[in-house]
Order: C-alpha cells, then sequence, then structure tokens
C-alpha cells in the first residue's frame, strides 16, 4: 500500500513523540494497556528492579501467559542481543506455562536479532512476537497505537495520541493481524509446524529415524527403488481438498506389505506446504498408549504426542497395521 504524505508524516511524529518522552514507564504501561485490550486480558507492569523476563505481564489472567519487554530506544540505540536472549530464559524459569514472549520497541529489529530470536524460539519451543518500528510501510507499534487512541491519551501524551488517531484509515489490516499473532491458538503454531515438518523430512530420508518413529523402515527419500503410487496420491489429494475440509478423517487400507505407510508418506512429503502441523505415530503406540476410544482418552493421546513436539494442533497421519481408528464420519478410505 502506497502512504500519503500525510500518513508518512503522522507515522513519523508518532514515532518522535514515543522516543522524546523521557519516562520509559510510560512506554511500559502504554503497551501493557494496549496488549491487554487487543487480548481482552489485564496485563501488569512489574515493578522496578528484577521483573523475572520483561517488564510486564498477564499473570495467568484467563489462562493467558504473555510476558512483555519494553525498550523505549532512539534509533541509535542498540539492542543487546545478550541481555533479550537471557530474559527470555528468566522468563521461562519464573512462568514454564509462558505461551508468548513479547518485545515491543520504538525503533526497529535488526534482521540479525530476529534471527536470533526466532532460532531461541525454536530451541526452546516459546513464541516471540516483536512489534517493533520498522522503516518501511504502517509499523506493528505504530498499528498498536492506532488501535487505541484513547489509551495513548490516557498514558502517554495527547499529541501522541493524535497522531495514533490520525493512522487509524490506514491501519485495519495490520491490526488484525496483531489481533491473529496474539491469539491462543496461533501463538507457537509456525514455530510447531516448522518442528513436525523437520520430524516428518527426517523420518522420509533417515531408516534410522524412520526405524525410532514408526518401527519399519519408511524412509522413500533414502533409496532410488521407490514405487509411486499416483491412484493413492489422487485418493489422499481429493480427500483433502474435499471431505477433509470437514474434519472428515482418512484411513489407507490395504494387506500387508504393499507399500500402505510409504505411499502416505511420500504423499505427506510432497504436499508439505499445504500441511498444518504434522504428528507421525505407530499403530504400536496407539494401542499401548490409548486404552480406550473417547473424546478424553483422545484428547489426552494427542496431547502427550504433541508435548513431545513440544505443544500445538496437528494433523494425525498415523502407520497402519491390521487395524486403524476411525475418529468421526464422514470416513474417506483409501484402497490398495
Amino acid at each position: 500500500m502506497v502512504l500519503s504524505p500525510a500518513t508518512l508524516s503522522s507515522l513519523a511524529k508518532l514515532k518522535a513523540a514515543l522516543q522524546d518522552e523521557k519516562q520509559a514507564a510510560k512506554f511500559e504501561h502504554l503497551v501493557a494497556a494496549l496488549i491487554g485490550r487487543l487480548v481482552g486480558v489485564g496485563v501488569a507492569v512489574a515493578k522496578t528492579g528484577f521483573q523475572h523476563g520483561g517488564d510486564a505481564g498477564t499473570g495467568g489472567r484467563q489462562g493467558r501467559h504473555l510476558r512483555i519487554e519494553c525498550k523505549k530506544y532512539a534509533d541509535t540505540t542498540a539492542l543487546s542481543d545478550r541481555e533479550l536472549l537471557g530474559e527470555i530464559d528468566q522468563a521461562l524459569a519464573n512462568d514454564p506455562a509462558m505461551e508468548a514472549w513479547v518485545l515491543a520497541a520504538t525503533r526497529d529489529v535488526p534482521e540479525q536479532l530476529e534471527d536470533m530470536l526466532a532460532q531461541k524460539a525454536l530451541s526452546v519451543g516459546l513464541p516471540i512476537v516483536i512489534v517493533d518500528w520498522k522503516r518501511d510501510g504502517v509499523t506493528a507499534l505504530a498499528a498498536l497505537c492506532a488501535s487505541a487512541p484513547d489509551l495513548v491519551e490516557l498514558l502517554f501524551s495527547a499529541e501522541a495520541a493524535s497522531h495514533a488517531a490520525a493512522l487509524q484509515p490506514v491501519v485495519g489490516d495490520a491490526i488484525e493481524h496483531l489481533r491473529r499473532d496474539f491469539n491462543a491458538w496461533t501463538l507457537g503454531f509456525e514455530s510447531l509446524r516448522t518442528l513436525s515438518h523437520g520430524q516428518l523430512q527426517e523420518v522420509w530420508t533417515s531408516p534410522r529415524a524412520s526405524a525410532a518413529a514408526l518401527n519399519q523402515n519408511v524412509a522413500g527419500g533414502a533409496t532410488c527403488k521407490l514405487i509411486a503410487r499416483p491412484s493413492v496420491s489422487a485418493a489422499l489429494e481429493a480427500w483433502w481438498s474435499g471431505p477433509a475440509a470437514s474434519d472428515a478423517p482418512a484411513t489407507v487400507l490395504g494387506a500387508d506389505g504393499v507399500g500402505k505407510t510409504w505411499a502416505t508418506l511420500a504423499w505427506l512429503v510432497e504436499r508439505a506446504n499445504a500441511q498444518p502441523i504434522v504428528l507421525l505415530i505407530a499403530s504400536s503406540a496407539i494401542a499401548k498408549d490409548l486404552a480406550s476410544i473417547s473424546v478424553t482418552s483422545v484428547k489426552r493421546f494427542l496431547a502427550a504426542r504433541l508435548y513431545e513436539v513440544p505443544a500445538g494442533f496437528a494433523t494425525l497421519s498415523i502407520g497402519y497395521d491390521a487395524w486403524s481408528i476411525c475418529l468421526s464420519d464422514p470416513l474417506t478410505r483409501v484402497r490398495f
């Protein structure tokens, strides 16, 4: 979107107002209130001193566990990667159930630091949300301020509030994007999806990983003797683009040794970009850990498997031996 000169001027003036205010505490209270309104949960600002890895947090209100670190910095003041990474560790130590750690800054977060934070997020299984001021376009922090100019005026200044209000006609999409970023069900989805797809690739390309995960060698990517199953792929594709949209499961049926799991994995790997989180679960694990078929037992079983990834929502892919599980109807059956 091409921004008008008036919009660019309002952005520049809002940024200057946020950076020029001498009291960092004002920015902390403002960000806490804005995020709190966005997610519909009260956010408390920590006292000065040791703050457990953040300036504010939800404290578990309504089941939400967010920790927010605020940096009211000028463009010339560098963000310390070591300090921020240490604060993430402190926050996790204080609240192992933390669902996301948020960095709000009045300057841009450099690409190198964003990469470090992304790697940290993957290594500890913690989503990290960055609300900063990029150099181009409608920034995340500007959209956050424009989402509630009344709070900006109450907690920061009338000047900043007037600039935030002037941005409201152009920040609708950015605010919706922020709201999705903070939704409980979306936090961590992409990082968990990336991890699960990495496991899928490992099982597909490593006989050892395949045997460990599914008790059989289905590493089709590690052999040149793979036989394509176009009819199976076509049937799975028809299911995915049709009944799957209504949460209808699919099962692959056939005699022992005909390549059911190989064909299913081949399709998953080929269509990985279109898949959500993927769990690969051996049928022996189901026989051992899923004592009964009920909503509660299935949820507990999936929760345990997700904890190993570590957590999220998933598409369930199971290597079947002589039996299968039907979770709901209608059920798509793919036969060899």
